[in-house]
């Protein structure tokens, strides 16, 4: 349950950050599909049954986010509060 809640919040913030028919939606939808899969079986996913596709999904957003420039030259490349931008 817990994890299909940080499941849907992720996807909030990622529809907030990226149009549904972006390119960008496009790249991310299958590490996002395949934590879909492991968040509704019957028995909740253990951390290490997360980890790959955590681990996929990170290095996606990293690369979409260096492509858009972050972090920028001068910055801290944080918000001050730890998150990056």
């Amino acid at each position: 349950m817990i994890a299909r809640q940080q499941l849907d919040a992720l996807r909030r913030e990622l529809d907030q950050l990226f149009a549904a028919e972006s390119a960008q939606a496009r790249v991310l939808a299958r590490p996002i599909a395949e934590l879909a899969r492991l968040v509704d079986q019957p028995v909740e996913p253990s951390p290490a049954e997360l980890t790959p596709a955590l681990d996929l999904l990170e290095d996606l957003l990293e690369a979409l986010m260096r492509e858009a420039g972050w972090p920028r030259a001068g910055s801290s490349g944080t918000t001050g509060r730890g998150s990056p931008c």
